[in-house]
């Protein structure tokens, strides 16, 4: 009865240790990790563009939801990963792309 005993608690460990959650890079330990596309809204390859006037940007076709915002300028809260996001600063130059 004893080896039954340990070999359903050694099962019941084993289970239990698959079941173990994960955490991504910076993320809260003990975390589940949901897997992120790594560039949502395409913006991967528009690096380039930045410190150029913003009609690099309005020249090539843009797929999809894009904002352009002003230096000075405040943001909403509404945050869409799927968006790109272009800051530009006074002189008209882009200053940085992202996601939001």
């Amino acid at each position: 009865m004893r080896v039954f005993q340990l070999v359903f608690a050694g099962g019941v460990l084993a289970i239990l240790a698959a079941c173990e959650p994960t955490t991504t890079g910076g993320g809260t330990d003990g975390a589940f990790a949901i897997p992120q596309p790594a560039d949502p809204c395409g913006v991967g390859n528009l690096g380039r563009l930045v410190g150029k006037p913003t009609s690099a940007l309005t020249n090539r076709r843009l797929y999809g939801n894009t904002r352009f915002v002003a230096a000075g300028s405040e943001l909403g809260r509404d945050i869409d990963v799927n968006r790109r996001t272009v800051f530009v600063d006074q002189a008209g130059r882009i200053t940085r792309i992202v996601c939001a």
